[in-house]
């Protein structure tokens, strides 16, 4: 049976949303913990109004890394789960 050429669109956007997805919640919690660690490390003042410089550029690092590896990430998830809860 083949896969048309309309199904086989479907199936790669559907591919590259769920990539999307995960990288901009790895990127939105990474921004947030970089900044907030930025707070913590270097004062309000200082933190606060330059930690998100460094936040930025990290969060779109990780970002990046989360959308190409993705699936080898949920794999890893899922093994670790049949890991611990083997009977």
């Amino acid at each position: 049976m083949r896969i048309g050429h309309f199904e086989r669109k479907q199936i790669t956007g559907a591919y590259r949303r769920i990539g999307v997805v995960a990288a901009m919640a790895v990127s939105a919690l990474t921004f947030f913990g970089s900044w907030i660690y930025a707070i913590v490390t270097y004062g309000v003042l200082l933190g606060g109004g330059l930690g998100w410089i460094p936040g930025a550029i990290i969060a779109g690092i990780a970002g990046g890394v989360t959308y190409l590896v993705w699936p080898l990430i949920a794999l890893a998830i899922m093994a670790t789960g049949i890991f611990i809860f083997q009977t």
